[in-house]
């Protein structure tokens, strides 16, 4: 996979593991993958595997939403180079944070920014955007995506909702993702290192 392919991936949190060697950049195995991203949430077993589980349901359909496909990916693996323009690929439906070319977007992360509000922390506040929060900016996404389908929405609850769980701070209803971790994931590519440590036995030598 070319560098250009590995910066052009949809999905933030998949291509900050390829681009920090934590997952193989053409294809992964759905399990490993799923159990990766069940020990990057943290939190007890019981929520780990709940992430495990969505996780698996969330790759096998990421290549094709064809039965046979399913069953192909999650056999022989998750296809890295294919979620471009995969049926997870909302074509800049989402937040257009990463462009179609796979491009950091500033303009639409000051637009993240709107649906922000602080959060409490021990040094004091910093601003983040809970599940209410995602849940408002997921609604906008999809009023203003130029083709209306219901899918769209609905494969949302599979993205923001779950990077929450991966990357949150604090707790329960005040749980939140961080404006600067999200911008230095999207931007970078780089996950928080509380997360990195969680995951770190899953780095590839």
């Amino acid at each position: 996979m070319t560098e250009a392919n590995k910066q052009n991936i949809p999905c933030p949190f998949i291509r900050a593991l390829v681009a920090t060697s934590y997952i193989q950049a053409d294809v992964e195995p759905v399990q490993r993958l799923a159990e990766l991203i069940g020990e990057a949430a943290g939190g007890s077993r019981a929520n780990k595997t709940k992430v495990r589980i969505l996780s698996v349901g969330i790759a096998a359909i990421a290549n094709g939403l064809d039965p046979m496909k399913i069953g192909k990916t999650y056999m022989d693996g998750l296809k890295i180079p294919e979620l471009r323009g995969g049926p997870l690929d909302k074509r800049g439906v989402n937040s257009r944070i990463i462009d179609q070319n796979g491009s950091f977007d500033p303009e639409q992360y000051e637009r993240l920014k709107t649906f922000a509000k602080e959060f409490s922390t021990a040094d004091g506040k910093e601003l983040g955007i809970g599940l209410k929060e995602i849940k408002i900016m997921m609604d906008q996404n999809a009023e203003r995506a130029p083709s209306k389908r219901s899918v769209d929405r609905m494969l949302m609850e599979g993205e923001w909702p779950v990077l929450l769980q991966v990357m949150q701070k604090g707790e329960g209803d005040d749980a939140y993702l961080s404006l600067d971790e999200l911008r230095i994931l999207f931007a970078d590519r780089r996950l928080p290192a509380r997360v990195e440590e969680r995951i770190a036995r899953f780095r590839l030598s």
